[in-house]
This record gives structure tokens, sequence and C-alpha cells, in this order.
């Protein structure tokens, strides 16, 4: 039950603070998600032109510019680790919904709950493994031999970096989900105001 400021009552002051807390750490990692989101359509953009460079060069000046799939590869991986926060955020993953709004709310809670709890676990050992990768690489000088000759890490440093993004998004989420448990989507505008 709602008293007259939007609070449940019973749960009183603490779930106002911990909304706060929860819009602001989404607000910072909304503005690092967009960045990066930033930086992937860039990739994606300079993929492209040199895709239709490259085409163009091979049919016209009958010149083959080799290293543009090695570069286009490069960047895929940037790509995917800089946009999966953003993603998230947005809800863009595939679901089952045929299958979720089947189910009761407070079942579909849990899963939600649990759902967030593995992305958390699997993008904290994302970003662990990846780091020690990244060290090793760095450490031991490895380089890709293809048309470039390109130090591995620095490729590698993509996953390291996108998944801490998506690690705080996942804790955020996590967060989110944990303060509004019981509340309605109008209770929630009330609670965040």
């Amino acid at each position: 039950m709602l008293d007259g400021s939007g609070i449940q009552s019973g749960r009183g002051i603490q779930v106002k603070t911990m909304a706060r807390l929860d819009s602001m750490f989404n607000k910072v990692i909304t503005k690092i998600e967009n960045f990066f989101f930033f930086l992937g359509s860039l990739f994606l953009f300079g993929m492209m032109l040199l895709m239709i460079v490259s085409i163009i060069a091979r049919i016209f000046l009958d010149l083959g510019l080799a290293w543009a799939v090695e570069i286009s590869e490069y960047a895929m991986v940037f790509i995917s680790f800089f946009v999966a926060s953003w993603v998230l955020r947005e809800d863009g993953h595939v679901t089952m919904d045929l299958f979720i709004e089947r189910i009761k709310p407070s079942l579909r809670w849990k899963l939600d709950v649990l759902i967030s709890v593995m992305i958390l676990a699997i993008s904290f050992m994302l970003v662990f493994y990846s780091t020690k990768m990244v060290l090793d690489l760095y450490e031991r000088h490895i380089m890709l031999i293809g048309t470039l000759i390109t130090p591995k890490y620095l490729i590698a440093v993509a996953i390291p970096i996108g998944s801490a993004v998506l690690l705080l998004r996942s804790l955020q989420r996590l967060m989110h989900r944990m303060i509004y448990r019981n509340e309605t989507p109008a209770e929630r505008e009330q609670i965040s105001i």
C-alpha cells in the first residue's frame, strides 16, 4: 500500500534512497554505454567504408586491399564487446516472449533475478579471465601474423573493457530488480521521483 508520498508503507525511506542510488548508477553507466556505443558505431561505419573502398579498388583499379578483411575482423571484436552492455540495457537480446508472458509475475521476477545473477557472474568471469589473457599476451609479445602483423593484446583488450561495462550494467540491473520487486510500473515512477 502506498502512503501519501508514493512510497510503500513498511519499506519506508530505504526504498526511496535505494531508488535514487539506482537512478544515479544507471545514469553513469548509461553515459559510459553511450560512449562505447558511439565507438562501436564508428568501427562499424569505418568497416563499411573500408569494404566499399576495397570493392571499388578491386573492380576499377584491379588493386586488392588484402588487409581490409583483416581490419574488419578486428573491428567486429570491438563492435561486439563495446555494444553488449547497451544491448542489455535496451533489452535487445532475443527473448522467448510467448513463454515469458504465460508465467506468473512472481515466477517471472524470480527468473529475471536468476538471469541477472547469471549475467553478472559471466561478466565477472569474462573481465577476470580476459584481463589475465590480455596481460599475458602483452608480456609475451604475442603477435597476430596475417596480412598485417598486429600485437594480439591490442585486439583482445576489447574483451575486458566491454565486459567490465557489461558487469556494471548487470549489477545495476540486478539492483534495480531487487529494489522494485513488488511495485507496479506506476509505483516505480513515484518512488524514483
